[in-house]
């Protein structure tokens, strides 16, 4: 094979595996939003508090609901994450890594205070969501 072809098929690759990255990257996210969207729903109805109240709530899930996944996409999405592995911080989870970005945000409500449910981004429903296990009956909210 000629060395132009050669390079000619690198940046056909490339150019596929960049968009497949962003496709991958986007699916993920939305996987992500529908567990968010659930905790925070939960949450919402644990307290009393009617889950239409939330504009981002609502916005999500409407987002949601166009996204169309199946145990096959998900798997094709791992495969595909597999060979190709992003280079992060070896000693830091991602995990671990939300966990401390998200801890000072619930604890501001902790003392049974509430988000701004109509323009709060998720992650801060989700924030405020998290510790409302921790509140337990002690909170109620007037519906």
């Amino acid at each position: 094979m000629r060395a132009s072809h050669k390079k000619r098929l690198a940046r056909l690759t490339a150019a596929f595996d960049a968009a497949e990255e962003e496709a991958v990257a986007r699916r993920t996210e939305l996987r992500f939003n529908a567990v968010l969207c659930e905790i925070i729903r939960d949450a919402m109805q644990w307290r009393g508090i009617d889950p239409a109240a939330s504009r981002v709530l609502l916005d999500a899930e409407a987002e949601l609901a166009e996204f169309r996944d199946s145990p096959a996409l998900d798997e094709a999405d791992d495969v595909f994450m597999d060979a190709h592995p992003k280079k992060r911080d070896e000693e830091e989870e991602p995990v671990d890594w939300l966990c401390e970005q998200l801890d000072p945000v619930a604890r501001r409500y902790l003392d049974g205070s509430r988000p701004d449910f109509q323009s709060a981004p998720l992650i801060r429903l989700f924030a405020w969501a998290l510790v409302q296990p921790r509140l337990l009956p002690a909170i109620w909210y007037d519906a």
